[in-house]
């Protein structure tokens, strides 16, 4: 089935009840993903945010790469002359921040 936009995409996903619509404020932070986890490995239905706080995502933008990087931008360059930047170190950038945050919640925790 072909969709007209990403709009009758959710349409015809909520009409089949295979979508469900969390309104409650999330964090992209870990929240969202920990949500979104948990109700895929239930076997739920797809999810659909409405209400993230804090920080956007960039996936949306021409360069996505970047944002997953922690970085302005990469830039784009032929195969084989990709030049990325370095970071200061495995935990630097958005990632990083995520893992540490983790870490820290686990340590509380025990």
């Amino acid at each position: 089935m072909a969709y007209r936009d990403f709009q009758h995409f959710l349409e015809v996903l909520e009409s089949k009840g295979e979508l469900r619509r969390v309104k409650e404020p999330l964090s992209p932070t870990l929240e969202i993903t920990e949500v979104a986890d948990r109700v895929m490995k239930a076997g739920g239905p797809a999810l659909l945010f409405e209400n993230v706080v804090g920080q956007a995502h960039r996936l949306g933008t021409s360069n996505p790469m970047s944002a997953v990087m922690g970085h302005a931008s990469i830039g784009f360059q032929p195969m084989g002359s990709a030049s990325f930047p370095a970071t200061n170190s495995p935990e630097s950038g958005p990632l990083g921040q995520d893992a540490q945050r983790k870490h820290r919640l686990e340590a509380d925790a025990t």
